[in-house]
């Protein structure tokens, strides 16, 4: 838990300031409706802790190659 902030309204702002801003949401709250409320908010990816380095890059190489196209 982030102090003092929670972690899908930032989310919403960030979305609301910068829409082509790619988001990854690195949670240790791995339930599914927090998934889905990510990905409704505007996240381009959900990967719950701990996660392996491999996740992480390709989760990362999608994003760039979204913002590419």
């Amino acid at each position: 838990m982030m102090p003092d902030v929670d972690g899908f309204e930032e989310l919403k702002a960030t979305k609301k300031m910068a829409p082509l801003t790619r988001v990854i949401i690195l949670s240790g709250c791995g339930d599914m409706q927090s998934e889905i409320d990510a990905l409704v908010f505007g996240a381009d990816a959900f990967i719950c802790k701990p996660c392996e380095v491999e996740e992480m890059v390709f989760r990362i190489q999608r994003c760039v190659e979204m913002k590419t196209l």
